[in-house]
């Protein structure tokens, strides 16, 4: 009895520690599952022409939505690819429509030539081979998706290397890198028109129609509405059929769809050559805009956004080191993890303040405002609070007086309620749509 209560008296003297230790700890919160009709309007939900699993898990931070359809099985993942599938499916039943027309047929039939017979920067991968799903968000809170920090010291260090070999300043070299460009750009065109001759082109012009009569991307990794696109495409080319282009309206302003207006407007050539001069006149090195023009990780459509985020961001410092970002990732599906998160900056810098400064903490992409913010993007469907989030977004990286978290998707209700107690304002874009 004597030795028990001295025992006793020492844990209860150690419980105000351990309950203020309880009180600090932080909360562990699993995956929810929710319902799509939760998500995205009924209408999609219930449609002839697809079926969409009515149960969406939360991967990794992200929606995954599946859909069945007479064109094959499709797992989308957020969102914004879940709209993209749903308009690529509706195409598809309209082209397959218009294929049956017997002026379409007869066409056709007058050519020995394969209608698909060439694309321009048509995709990063066959939509097909696409069986997993991406693992990027939690590796990027963890620091671990890119190294843009060694590409951009690196890019700058061969730039200055090559300064001092020419002997050139960058201004004169700069000028001289124009010329070259220029007269570059003139030939790959003269080159482009005299192998493809009017015919080709005709189907290319035709494609991009036809792809703005649907509203799809023209460059779309779907492989079936490639071939559909351009069977129709070869016989409006060929001349015997014809059809009334209605021209939709925009459906949003943002970067990325001022973006698919260029690529239905422009051809392949003229848009690249485009990017080039507008990446020039922002003022980057030759090796990081090059870089950005030649990679196969994105499509045309998605390097031309990038170029129109870019020159919206010109003003900022440390544009090299979010090009890094853009292009230092490990595969086609973390692209997605790069263009949202560019997509939330282009949006504050265009909406909210002015973004003075971008740079890399903890291996995470982080922009100072004119209106004295710190502001971290977060290209998630669903946050919500797991260790790995607490350990990000707590570290001491990111400690500011004002510091703002901008999340593509929504945020749990504990985890916004965790953030805010820990100083970060919170904004759920899901609740605030473009």
């Amino acid at each position: 009895m004597t030795c028990a209560r001295p025992a006793l008296l020492f844990f209860l003297s150690l419980l105000p520690l351990v309950l203020a230790f309880a009180e600090e700890a932080e909360p562990v919160e699993g995956a929810p599952v929710l319902f799509a009709k939760d998500l995205v309007p009924l209408e999609f939900c219930e449609n002839p022409l697809y079926g969409l699993s009515p149960i969406v898990e939360v991967r990794d931070f992200g929606y995954v939505f599946r859909l069945d359809s007479k064109f094959g099985r499709f797992n989308a993942y957020g969102l914004e690819e879940l709209r993209e599938r749903l308009r690529e499916i509706e195409a598809l039943a309209q082209l397959e429509d218009i294929s049956q027309a017997q002026a379409f047929a007869a066409t056709l039939s007058k050519s020995a030539t394969d209608p698909v017979f060439m694309t321009f920067g048509i995709a990063r991968r066959p939509l097909s081979t696409v069986v997993g799903l991406p693992s990027g968000i939690s590796r990027y809170f963890q620091g671990k998706l890119h190294q843009a920090r060694r590409i951009s010291s690196k890019t700058l260090s061969n730039s200055k290397k090559r300064d001092e070999a020419t002997g050139e300043s960058p201004v004169e070299e700069e000028k001289l890198a124009q010329a070259d460009e220029d007269e570059g750009s003139v030939a790959r065109t003269s080159r482009s028109v005299r192998k493809l001759g009017r015919r080709h082109l005709g189907y290319e012009s035709s494609k991009r129609k036809w792809a703005r009569r649907f509203g799809v991307d023209p460059y779309s990794e779907n492989m079936r509405l490639q071939e559909e696109l351009g069977r129709i495409a070869w016989a409006s080319s060929l001349g015997g059929f014809t059809a009334d282009f209605v021209v939709p309206g925009s459906e949003v302003l943002s970067y990325a769809g001022r973006a698919q207006e260029l690529v239905w407007e422009r051809p392949p050539y003229q848009l690249e050559r485009d990017n080039e001069r507008a990446l020039r006149e922002i003022g980057l090195e030759k090796p990081l805009r090059r870089s950005l023009i030649e990679s196969d990780l994105y499509s045309l459509t998605e390097k031309t956004a990038f170029r129109i985020a870019l020159e919206s961001l010109r003003e900022a410092e440390g544009l090299e080191t979010l090009i890094a970002f853009i292009l230092d990732i490990d595969s086609d599906l973390d692209a997605s993890i790069a263009k949202r998160t560019v997509a939330l900056l282009e949006r504050y810098n265009r909406e909210i303040s002015t973004l003075d400064r971008i740079e890399l903490r903890r291996g995470m992409i982080v922009a100072s405002a004119q209106n004295g913010y710190d502001v971290l993007p977060v290209a998630a469907d669903y946050l919500h609070w797991t260790p790995v989030v607490a350990s990000a977004l707590l570290a001491p990286d990111f400690e500011a007086e004002l510091r703002e978290v901008w999340i593509s998707g929504e945020v749990s209700s504990i985890a916004k309620l965790r953030l805010k107690r820990h100083g970060w304002e919170v904004f759920d874009m899901r609740c605030t749509p473009e």
